[in-house]
């Protein structure tokens, strides 16, 4: 899937689809924004403060 979303932000997109379906573009699309939004996810869960450990 990340193959995918790194080909279509590279613009290789027709390199991997052969056929110029609209379907198989929205597809890819939607495969890039899931992708985009999962990595700014974690980016952000990794920019957040780290809990201390509960006290004993």
């Amino acid at each position: 899937m990340m193959q995918l979303a790194w080909a279509i932000e590279d613009g290789n997109l027709p390199a991997l689809v052969s056929d110029d379906s609209p379907a198989v573009l929205v597809d890819a699309l939607g495969v890039y924004r899931m992708a985009l939004l999962a990595t700014r996810a974690e980016e952000a869960r990794l920019r957040r403060p780290k809990k201390p450990p509960p006290p004993k």
